[in-house]
């Protein structure tokens, strides 16, 4: 892929999970978020929060309604730097993953669900669930992580 990104230089490649569906395809018009900056603030430090010290940066971003309310992003440049070194035989394929924890701040669960519930154990309890949703679909929940989320997940259906 780089060869053919220096061998045509108005083309870039990236996979398809590099960033949000929003930010891939180039628009001219962004929406705009429907919560306060206030409620931002607050709806960015509850999942800074739920997101902990890992390797990762939570980021706001006004999507459709439609998008999910949690994506985990993987910036291009970090894995395309991870795949070269372990080709060369480089030992830092094990260096941990960092990924952006993008927050649809126009989706329902954000704005209505974390935002309208005014305990802050239960505001933390559904970010974490969405948090969890959007590792597993990137086939990041793995272990005790894992097993504590399907446990959690009987716990809401049962």
């Amino acid at each position: 892929m780089q060869h053919l990104e220096q061998k045509m230089p108005d083309i870039t490649f990236i996979r398809v999970d590099a960033d949000t569906v929003d930010n891939l395809v180039q628009k001219d018009d962004k929406p705009e978020s429907v919560l306060s900056e206030d409620e931002q603030k607050t709806i960015k430090s509850i999942f800074e929060g739920v997101v902990g010290d890992q390797m990762a940066s939570v980021q706001l971003e006004p999507m459709s309604p439609e998008a999910p309310p949690v994506q985990i992003t993987k910036p291009e440049f970090m894995r395309r730097m991870k795949e070269m070194q372990s080709m060369q035989g480089m030992n830092l394929g094990e260096m941990p993953d960092t990924y952006n924890v993008v927050i649809n701040t126009n989706n329902s669960f954000v704005t209505e669900k974390i935002n309208g519930i005014k305990d802050e154990e239960k505001q933390k309890e559904v970010a974490h669930y969405l948090y969890d949703l959007a590792l597993l679909n990137q086939n990041m929940l793995k272990g005790e992580a894992l097993s504590d989320f399907v446990k959690k997940s009987m716990e809401l259906v049962g």
